[in-house]
């Protein structure tokens, strides 16, 4: 039996944002594209409790990169090692205006699903929801990494393989050009 993917206007979201301007701003971004429910918090101890006390389903976490010391990085390597929770598997969208390898790879080891790069435009952001309910990633539990499959969609080996040749082709023929050239 295939579970029906819930609409926008059915989603609870939370957010997680130390600024209080923000907070505000996403949440009436979010409302304005259909998202009914959301709460915003301004720490990881409100999260905590606002996702602990919750009567209703979470569906969705935004959270913001925020400082080292109380980053939504944290609260998402919480949500995925605590054993038991009904969230641990939940969709965790992190937005940063920062985009370097180094916090991509940070965020993506923490477990986070989706990126949302600030600035961003409300279709961006109801993109990002649409896509982490849309296409759920399986959930992956190992020694040294609890969250999404990291990997973004199945290649074709074959498919795969044959783009390598072509690619090592065209190379060889730019290559050659150069030393023609």
């Amino acid at each position: 039996m295939t579970s029906r993917k819930k609409q926008l206007h059915e989603l609870n979201v939370l957010f997680l944002d130390e600024n209080a301007d923000m907070r505000h701003m996403v949440r009436d971004i979010a409302r304005s594209i259909g998202v009914n429910e959301v709460d915003v918090v301004p720490n990881a101890y409100e999260a905590w409790r606002a996702y602990s006390d919750k009567k209703k389903d979470i569906d969705v976490i935004l959270v913001d990169w925020g400082r080292e010391d109380a980053s939504g990085l944290e609260f998402t390597k919480n949500v995925r090692r605590h054993q038991g929770s009904r969230y641990r598997e939940i969709p965790i969208i992190i937005m940063t205006s920062f985009t370097n390898k180094e916090r991509v790879i940070k965020a993506r080891d923490a477990g986070i699903t989706e990126f949302l790069i600030k600035p961003f435009a409300k279709k961006d952001l109801k993109n990002r929801i649409r896509y982490v309910i849309e296409k759920p990633r399986e959930f992956i539990e190992s020694e040294n990494y609890v969250g999404p499959d990291r990997r973004r969609r199945d290649i074709d080996v074959e498919v795969a393989d044959l783009k390598r040749r072509e690619d090592k082709i065209k190379l060889k023929m730019a290559q050659e050009k150069k030393a023609n050239g």
